[in-house]
């Protein structure tokens, strides 16, 4: 299984991996799938907990993970060769549940591979847990498209998109 991303995917800012936080590496591969990788064993070594066959129809090139607070799973957003690019939950491992990948919507893009991607979350002072995101794609071209969401925390990581 060559990988072709990386990223660490955390429940929590305030607990980075540094420092042991929990989190897990999600992995893009060549032939589509996003592997989920999770410490354990001897020597804490990173060892594959979950894999999504089929997350997308070609390489992975690029994800971006953004953490949420509070709770047991991250977002992560996903992009590849076949122009995809899909918003998913990360559940965390826990001591009574195991790691999972939930896709929760695929984003308008068009034509053309995804080849970057960059993930915010924005908290609202007001109420810490109400989180809008933000995903930004580029092409090869150039052309970067954002999408802004409201209610990241209900499960909805996209909207409207936008050319730039």
């Amino acid at each position: 299984m060559p990988l072709t991303a990386l990223v660490f995917a955390e429940a929590r800012a305030d607990a980075p991996a540094a420092s042991g936080g929990t989190g897990v590496l999600v992995a893009g591969c060549c032939e589509g799938s996003l592997a989920l990788l999770a410490r354990g064993g001897a020597g804490h070594a990173w060892r594959a907990a979950v894999r999504h066959r089929g997350a997308h129809a070609g390489t992975v090139h690029a994800l971006a993970s953004a953490p949420r607070e509070g709770g047991a799973a991250a977002l992560l957003v996903s992009g590849g060769a076949d122009g995809a690019v899909h918003a998913w939950r990360v559940r965390l491992p826990g001591p009574a549940r195991p790691a999972a990948l939930e896709r929760l919507a695929s984003l308008p893009w068009g034509a053309g591979a995804v080849v970057g991607l960059g993930i915010a979350c924005k908290v609202a002072p007001a109420s810490p847990a109400a989180c809008g995101v933000v995903v930004w794609a580029s092409r090869a071209d150039g052309r970067v498209v954002e999408w802004a969401g409201a209610g990241a925390g209900a499960g909805a990581g996209a909207g409207a998109g936008a050319g730039a």
